[in-house]
C-alpha cells in the first residue's frame, strides 16, 4: 500500500509532462461554448484577462459575459472578439498541447498556438480576413511614394524659375531662349553647367561692346 501511493506522484508528473489533447472542433451551439479549432493566430481578438484557473468555461463566460462571439486561449491568457482568426491560421490539434491552469485535462493553446471556442453568443460567426493588415500597408507605402513624387517636381519647379529670373539681365529674345535653355539644365540634373550659361552672356556683351564702338 505505502508502494503505491509512492508512486502516485510519479504518475502525475508523467500526465502533465505529456501535456493535454485539444478537443475536437465542434459546431456551435446557441447558449454553450464548444471548441472551434487550434490556431496559430488570434486575428482580431484582443487581450481580455489573465487568470491561474483559466480554461475554456472561465474564459467563454468572461467573453460571453461582454457580449463577444468568439473566445481564445493560450495558457493563463483570455482573448475576445467577433470573428474566428483566419482560416489560414487554423493548424493540425495537437499543435494545441498547453494544459490549461484551472482544468488539465483540457488544452489552452501551445507555445505558439491558441484554443479558439464559439462562446454561444451567437452560432453565425465569420473568419477575419488575411489581407487586412497587408492592405493597410500596400496603402501607407503609396501615400510615402507619392508625397516624394510631389516634392521633387515641386522642386524642380522653383530651381527653372530662380534660374529663368535671374537671366532676365538680358535683352528680351535673350532673356527667352536663355529662360529655356536654363530649364533645360535644371531638368537633365546638370546643375554643374550653369556658369558656362554665365560665360556665354559675357561673351554676347562683348560683341555688344565692340558694335557700338
Amino acid at each position: 500500500m505505502k508502494s503505491i501511493f509512492c508512486l502516485l506522484p510519479l504518475a502525475v508528473a508523467v500526465l502533465a509532462s505529456s501535456g493535454a489533447e485539444e478537443t475536437a472542433a465542434e459546431d456551435p451551439i446557441k447558449g454553450t461554448d464548444t471548441v472551434h479549432g487550434c490556431y496559430s493566430s488570434v486575428g482580431e481578438l484582443t487581450f481580455n484577462s489573465t487568470n491561474a484557473f483559466n480554461g475554456q468555461g472561465l474564459c467563454s463566460t468572461y467573453c460571453r459575459g461582454g457580449g463577444f462571439a468568439v473566445a481564445a486561449s493560450q495558457s493563463s491568457d483570455c482573448y475576445c472578439g467577433d470573428k474566428y482568426p483566419p482560416e489560414s491560421t487554423l493548424v493540425d490539434d495537437s499543435e494545441c498541447n498547453e494544459p490549461c491552469p484551472g482544468f488539465s485535462v483540457d488544452a489552452c493553446g501551445g507555445a505558439d498556438t491558441y484554443t479558439v471556442y464559439n462562446t454561444g453568443e451567437k452560432v453565425n460567426v465569420d473568419s477575419s480576413s488575411d489581407d487586412s493588415t497587408s492592405s493597410s500597408a500596400s496603402a501607407s507605402g503609396s501615400t510615402t511614394i507619392n508625397t516624394a513624387a510631389s516634392t521633387a517636381v515641386s522642386t524642380g519647379t522653383s530651381a527653372a524659375a530662380t534660374t529663368t529670373g535671374s537671366a532676365s539681365n538680358g535683352t528680351a529674345t535673350t532673356g527667352t531662349t536663355t529662360s529655356t535653355s536654363a530649364t533645360t539644365v535644371i531638368t537633365n540634373a546638370a546643375v554643374a553647367q550653369l556658369p558656362v550659361l554665365g560665360l556665354n552672356l559675357a561673351v554676347l556683351g562683348l560683341g555688344a561692346a565692340a558694335l557700338v564702338l
